[in-house]
């Protein structure tokens, strides 16, 4: 006959070896600690000391705590399938009811067929006896569920006992060192007194041994770069689908030894270990968009500890039931990463490339150099949405390997033993202590001691070097640094090396190994030209003899080799001569190259020269070229390499890092000027370009002065046109004082105005504005105004108001010509990036003119995104592509 009902009662069996799934004997022990320990919250606050001992052997394992007991009317729901004890405490480890009837599952051998039977058995505080029940074998084979309920009067007040035997042995002894060594690591803030909320000792015994906590972590407290660990703290993640704010800790930092076996990311959830020495995508590395990247060897010196804790549900953790994984799919784990990702890249890039055995040892707790008196610096990160990290550019370390590697190369080392830092040294003192081990790491042959001031005339010599070849045309950065990495660092080097050894460097062929022997071999006659000509040739009316004085820069273009830095510094001059426009000398309005010092200290003090002319060189037989070169020559180099060794100064005094300007900017706004400015100018009278260097001073022209907003000038009166290196202008204004002032078509003077500086601003801004209203945004643009509806809207472009809402998106607009190019927040940007966090938005608006195409990359608050120079920030191609979202315009 057809059945009416359907039976739907579970097999005990099949149920309980589900639930403890692949549960190991250690995660099982785990489970009843992880009781414990809730018990003793719920009993005590964790304000009374405690003692859980364990005891395995064989088939058989004990577990007994005196963590507070637990009452008779709870001591089913340690085993009773859908029931748990009351509402759990404050900081619960386990969050879903399950654990103890995992734990004592596994430990019999259900799933093996080996269980034999179980003791549970509790006694509350203030109880008068014990109670508790049995679980054997049998009962798995029975539909009644009913337990007999006993008492006990052997088992203390606020204790409880659980055993469980199985039928064979299942405890073997690696096992059980395994479980101390599993104990010690994962309880390591509980047995070392750090849980929240802790003020009570709490002991872990395992077969008569008391479990040590884990020891605590040897780190560098590296000063250089600032690299010394941080615990950062205060990072909340809240969500209205959260019973209450979790809470978020992170500590961070090098070790003072590098280990495989610790590296990597330990996770703590309220405070109990689920990961540990994680290198894989749960530790946060990999190559998705949240990871910091790729860990490999080289990465085994990083260390990060990361805690969450809830005084809610513990099940809103991003863990599964068996605490040993994460969840990377959950909206907390979105947000966990994120921060991650934010604070600890900049140790993830300082690999054992950089920091080395040398660099890291000399710093541990006891130095006198360890950063922060050797103790972890603690950083509260709510009231700032940019907290402390080290130096991205990690600019401190990589100078100081390659200027220990120049030493190396010479055989010699600075012996600071013997020798006092001077005042102006190529090493600080924080850094000797490295420079002193890492000298000899570098090399394997025995070196000679040299005075500091000694050592440093050997940087001069790579620094003369580098400046000889950036002025040799089409020799860029790259193969100078080649040059300098195979070993020739001074140009008596390159003397004596030949074209073929030359041509063995990467990225120097025939031509460029000619052009360098030319350069620099020395030439006839310089010194003889150079003091000709800074003697300042008069005529035979006394005046400055114009004539000879343009002969002899004719002479000095003519020579293989232009004036180096020791030419220059053996001069007894003051200045070099150059005519003005009306063909006359002049020291104040010409070309007007400061002293030799200066000079030979590559602009450093702007008391010396506050800007650099270009005079109008179609008049006169002047050819335009050629001084145009001499410039490059004897001028950008110079000024570039001092910006690259932010060296620059106001007056006499010494200025950030930030308040210069980076080399690649400056190098790139002259090749504009020199590539576009010359071609636009040549038809139409070229006037005088002045290009006015950011090291934070303002230019008054006249009635104007240079602001933000107002990188560019013409003055009419002067014939000059200023321009600052980040030189985005109003390209229309500007050609249509050209063009009234010289003639020509304005808008063909701002079509070349616009393709010389890549400003490309307006088509972006009406493409953003097109991207925008599709996204149903309310577009305002704000570029020209300080405040919107009192709102501060200086560093952004846009705004974009969703229809019916208040939260404006802060949007700054960068158009390219190219997607293979770096992003610079400049000014007000990188300062409004940080303040808004989220509600700032980068977009690249990148055109493509060979293929026509048009595409867009929105990148959300840049940032907590990778940069490399403070203010100026500079984020790289990989950045804003491969974390930004692509949209395809044409």
């Amino acid at each position: 006959m057809p059945r009416d009902t359907y039976d739907l009662s579970p097999n005990k069996v099949e149920m309980f070896k589900s639930q403890s799934g692949d549960l190991s004997l250690i995660d099982a022990v785990k489970e009843l600690v992880d009781n414990a320990i809730d018990n003793w919250t719920r009993a005590t606050n964790r304000n009374t000391p405690a003692t859980i001992r364990i005891n395995v052997d064989g088939g058989t394992t004990y577990v007994w705590d005196d963590t507070g007991g637990v009452p008779s009317d709870e001591v089913q729901a340690l085993f009773a399938p859908g029931e748990s004890r009351e509402e759990p405490p404050e900081w619960s480890i386990g969050g879903y009811a399950l654990g103890a009837k995992k734990a004592i599952s596994r430990l019999g051998g259900l799933g093996e067929g080996t269980f034999d039977i179980a003791h549970i058995k509790s006694r509350a505080v203030g109880a008068e006896t014990a109670y508790g029940y049995n679980i054997d074998r049998p009962w798995f084979e029975k539909d009644d569920w009913n337990v007999e309920r006993r008492t006990f009067d052997s088992l203390d007040e606020g204790c409880t006992e659980i055993v469980v035997g199985a039928t064979e042995s299942l405890w073997q002894e690696e096992s059980v060192s395994e479980l101390k060594q599993e104990l010690s690591k994962t309880y390591v803030k509980f047995l070392s007194g750090k849980a929240e909320g802790q003020s009570a000792e709490i002991s872990i015994i395992v077969n008569d041994e008391e479990i040590d906590p884990l020891e605590a972590i040897e780190w560098t407290y590296l000063p250089i770069d600032d690299l010394y660990p941080r615990r950062y703290t205060d990072i909340k993640i809240e969500a209205d689908y959260l019973s209450t704010p979790i809470q978020m800790e992170l500590e961070v930092g090098l070790m003072l030894d590098e280990d495989p076996s610790e590296a990597g990311t330990d996770i703590f959830f309220q405070d109990r270990l689920v990961v540990g020495n994680s290198t894989a995508e749960e530790g946060g590395f990999g190559a998705e968009e949240n990871s910091i990247g790729r860990f490999t060897a080289e990465n085994e010196r990083l260390k990060v500890k990361l805690e969450l804790v809830t005084e809610g549900d513990a099940s809103d953790l991003p863990w599964d039931t068996q605490k040993k994984n994460i969840d990377r799919t959950s909206r907390i784990s979105s947000e966990m990463y994120a921060e991650v990702k934010k604070l600890v890249r900049p140790y993830f890039k300082a690999d054992s490339d950089l920091v080395s055995d040398a660099i890291a040892h000399p710093y541990d707790s006891a130095s006198e150099w360890a950063a922060n008196d050797g103790t972890v610096k603690h950083v509260d990160v709510s009231s700032t949405n940019r907290p402390e990290r080290p130096h991205s550019s990690l600019r401190e370390v990589t100078r100081l390997r390659k200027r220990t590697g120049y030493h190396v190369t010479r055989g010699v080392y600075v012996d600071y033993d013997d020798h006092s830092p001077e005042e102006r040294d190529l090493f600080s003192e924080k850094e000797i202590p490295a420079y002193m081990k890492l000298v000899f790491e570098l090399s394997d042959d025995e070196l000679q001691p040299i005075s500091p001031e000694e050592g440093k005339e050997i940087f001069d010599d790579v620094n003369e070097l580098r400046k000889t070849l950036r002025s040799i045309p089409n020799v860029g950065n790259s193969v100078v640094q080649n040059v300098v990495d195979s070993g020739y660092i001074s140009l008596d080097d390159l003397r004596d090396a030949s074209k073929y050894q030359l041509r063995r460097i990467s990225g120097v062929g025939t031509k460029t190994a000619q052009k360098i022997k030319e350069r620099v071999e020395p030439n006839e006659g310089i010194e003889e030209l150079l003091e000709e000509l800074t003697s300042q040739p008069i005529d035979d009316g006394g005046n400055p003899d114009a004539e000879r004085i343009f002969e002899l820069y004719e002479l000095l273009l003519d020579l293989d080799t232009l004036p180096t830095e020791n030419d220059l510094d053996a001069l007894e001059v003051n200045s070099f001569p150059l005519l003005n426009e009306n063909r006359r000398y002049s020291d104040a309005s010409g070309l007007y190259i400061p002293d030799k010092e200066n000079l030979a200290a590559g602009f450093r003090n702007t008391d010396a020269i506050t800007y650099v002319e270009v005079p109008d060189c179609d008049r006169f037989d002047f050819n335009e070229n050629e001084l145009f070169e001499l410039f490059e020559r004897l001028g950008a180099t110079y000024l570039s390499e001092a910006v690259e060794e932010s060296i620059y100064t106001k007056g006499v005094e010494e200025v950030d890092e930030q308040d210069s300007v980076p080399r690649e900017r400056l190098n790139d706004a002259w090749d504009s000027i020199d590539n576009e400015f010359t071609k636009t100018f040549g038809s139409i009278d070229c006037p005088v370009v002045t290009w006015v260097a950011e090291t934070g001073v303002q230019y008054e022209i006249e009635n104007s002065t240079f602001t933000d907003a107002a990188s560019c000038k013409y003055d009419q009166s002067e014939g000059q046109v200023y321009l600052t290196s980040d030189f985005v202008v109003d390209w229309e204004a500007l050609a249509k004082e050209l063009s009234e002032a010289h003639g020509g078509s304005a808008e063909h003077i701002a079509s070349l105005l616009r393709k010389a500086s890549g400003d490309l601003e307006d088509r972006a801004v009406d493409i953003v504005r097109q991207q925008e209203d599709d996204r149903f945004r309310k577009v305002i643009d704000v570029r020209h105004l300080e405040k919107y509806e009192g709102e501060d809207v200086r560093g952004c472009d846009i705004l974009a108001i969703p229809h019916g809402g208040t939260d404006p998106q802060y949007i700054e607009i960068k158009a390219r010509t190219s997607a293979r190019t770096t992003i610079d927040l400049i000014g007000q940007e990188p300062l409004r990036a940080e303040e808004l966090g989220r509600q700032y938005h980068l977009y690249v608006v990148v055109f493509d003119e060979k293929s026509d195409s048009v595409r867009l990359w929105r990148l959300s608050d840049p940032a907590s995104r990778e940069y490399t120079v403070e203010q100026a920030w500079r984020i790289n191609q990989n950045t804003w592509q491969k974390e930004g979202e692509e949209v395809i315009i044409r």
